[in-house]
């Protein structure tokens, strides 16, 4: 009996990240489900592959309790563990999306599910291009949620993380009609986790999540240090969320407020709604039960259970002096900006829709990445190829977008 029909569900993970080692433990953890693990990046598969070799790997859960689970077979070669895998997730920053599809496709099953977990920064045109155009794979199903469904972070790596939270998230699918399909077969996996279907990819590209948390705490962060005149020094490393600012508050209402306006075009353009959640809505749902505070979108992302203890990703100051400063190479910035931020630009160029707020961001982050994406106004800089934009991967239309 083949794979695709047998009572056993086979789960490839792609990465070993603190996501990836959550879902490793989760599924390794259920009866009738084999996970692998695909992992290409340096000696990561070496190192997961003895880490976890003897216990597996443990879970460390928000209510007490502890998961442990172990994967079947772990590889740095997609022929060693993508064949037979009926699912296959993708819990990795958006700009290694590319590669990763490059490397599976030609070793994905008829039919397989193929998702990334968050799907923003255009994941489904990635997919088009690479598994579609590329290898002729249209007979995958594509998916994405609209945020990763953990807080997360190994204390032990390869052998144990601590989960902070788990949100119940929204997944899209291409075709668009197989998002309850996908559901269906995840939640047998994924017991622990809760999914609700959208109509639309661009659900999942828009929503505010990281693209729009991320920028702006950092914004509020810096800006708010070098007004006290500190030059970008800090003394310590800050909670990211617990003591947010009033600045880096009113930059994701703002930035949020945009993303709403270019989905009201977008839903006018396309004659039928384009849900995205409103973001303090979006964590109130999310983290339902755990938010001490939900009178503003300051005080939701202070009082979140689920944040709390996360600190800010800094490394040490350079010039020897002591102190630490804004890791500008880090997953805020490099995923967060030309894969959040410059996409959200190119979406709303498709339905004219001004972004001052995006803009402001997009422009104060490059100049603190070295980079150069925004000009004018527009995705003209020397970087713009770095973007994950609709229009570099052959979608230059409204037509297109919205299809």
């Amino acid at each position: 009996m083949s794979r695709l029909v047998s009572k056993v569900t086979t789960v490839t993970v792609c990465g070993a990240g603190n996501s990836s080692q959550v879902l490793i433990a989760q599924l390794g953890s259920t009866p009738e489900v084999e996970v692998n693990v695909f992992s290409p990046f340096e000696d990561e598969a070496e190192r997961l592959r003895d880490a976890s070799a003897e216990r597996g790997i443990a879970v460390d859960n928000p209510d007490g309790t502890t998961t442990v689970g172990k994967a079947r077979k772990i590889s740095a070669l997609p022929e060693d563990v993508i064949p037979g895998s009926q699912i296959v997730l993708i819990p990795l920053p958006s700009f290694a999306h590319e590669t990763v599809l490059d490397a599976i496709a030609p070793f994905l099953e008829r039919g397989a599910l193929v998702g990334a977990l968050p799907g923003q920064g255009g994941f489904q045109w990635k997919a088009d291009m690479v598994l579609r155009q590329r290898h002729g794979r249209k007979d995958v199903i594509v998916f994405g949620t609209n945020m990763l469904p953990y807080n997360c972070r190994a204390t032990d790596w390869g052998r144990r993380v601590k989960l902070f939270a788990e949100k119940k998230t929204g997944l899209a699918a291409v075709p668009a009609d197989k998002a309850l399909e996908v559901i269906r077969r995840l939640s047998r996996c994924l017991r622990r986790l809760s999914f609700s279907p959208f109509d639309s990819f661009l659900s999942v590209t828009l929503h505010p999540a990281n693209q729009c948390i991320h920028p702006s705490r950092m914004y509020g962060l810096v800006m708010e240090n070098e007004r006290q005149g500190r030059g970008g020094i800090f003394s310590e490393s800050p909670l990211f969320y617990e003591t947010i600012d009033t600045l880096s508050a009113e930059a994701m209402g703002g930035v949020d407020s945009e993303i709403q306006k270019i989905a009201c075009g977008l839903s006018i353009a396309a004659g039928r709604r384009i849900e995205v959640i409103p973001l303090r809505q979006g964590l109130q749902e999310g983290y339902k039960g755990k938010i001490a505070d939900t009178s503003s979108l300051k005080s939701c992302i202070a009082t979140n259970g689920g944040f709390m203890g996360i600190r800010t990703p800094m490394v040490e100051a350079p010039g020897g002096g002591g102190g630490l400063v804004v890791d500008y190479t880090g997953r805020y910035f490099v995923e967060d900006i030309p894969g959040g931020l410059c996409t959200l630009k190119a979406v709303a160029e498709f339905v004219e829709v001004e972004t001052p707020w995006i803009d402001r961001l997009i422009v104060w982050a490059q100049e603190k990445m070295g980079k150069e994406y925004l000009v004018g106004g527009k995705l003209e800089g020397r970087h713009k190829e770095e973007c994950f934009t609709p229009q570099r991967y052959g979608v230059v239309s409204l037509k297109q977008l919205i299809c």
